[in-house]
């Protein structure tokens, strides 16, 4: 059995630091994700059989490096079928999911970030370990540690220099169940395709130094 989370994001790199140092979370901003996941059991290479779930993250920035983070209307269903379920599915519900709510506790909880580079994560102490490890792995998507602040040793290593935001590198991070090997490849958009595909920057509106 094996666990996946898909987060789709609206709000570009977010979550990000700058090349330059500068954070790109903005005080006075709500950023909503909307968040499925799956954890299922693959029989005979062609039968999926497991659970399904969908939720809101919705991050409230106290400042560069401290945020308000929260999970809502986190729900879940069971799934069986030849297939495995895209993101369309269920948002579409098109293969007939019956969505229950799922109890991951009500109360916010408080994101430290350095560098793009999750930290710690403050959550009520009443909390079941299940939903600590859940909520943990939601929220872990948001990483992008875009300076290489958890750097591996690799002969592809190319950080991005100057105001460049091109790069291939490995690092080293921290996930629910231990440290995984992570691969960054990024390149920039070129303004003539942000005029031409405009929904590569779907908020326009939130362009600028760190984002």
């Amino acid at each position: 059995m094996g666990w996946k989370l898909v987060l789709c994001l609206f709000v570009g790199l977010a979550t990000s630091a700058s090349i330059s140092g500068n954070s790109a979370w903005r005080p006075g901003y709500e950023y909503v994700y909307k968040v499925h996941g799956q954890s299922l059991s693959n029989y005979d290479d062609d039968y999926y059989k497991g659970i399904v779930i969908k939720a809101d993250l919705i991050v409230q920035p106290q400042s560069a490096e401290v945020l308000i983070g929260k999970i809502s209307n986190p729900k879940y269903a069971r799934y069986e079928g030849a297939d495995e379920p895209t993101i369309r599915d269920v948002d579409a519900n098109s293969q007939d999911l019956q969505f229950k709510p799922l109890d991951l506790g009500d109360k916010p909880f408080r994101i430290r970030v350095k560098q793009g580079v999750i930290r710690n994560i403050e959550m009520a102490s009443e909390l079941e370990h299940w939903k600590v490890n859940m909520i943990k792995g939601i929220v872990s998507q948001t990483q992008l540690d875009i300076q290489g602040v958890n750097l591996m040793k690799d002969r592809i290593n190319q950080l991005p220099e100057n105001d460049s935001y091109s790069g291939v590198y490995k690092t080293m991070e921290d996930w629910v169940t231990g440290k995984f090997a992570t691969l960054y490849e990024m390149n920039e958009v070129p303004s003539t395709q942000i005029q031409y595909k405009p929904w590569r920057v779907p908020f326009p509106q939130l362009q600028g130094e760190g984002s």
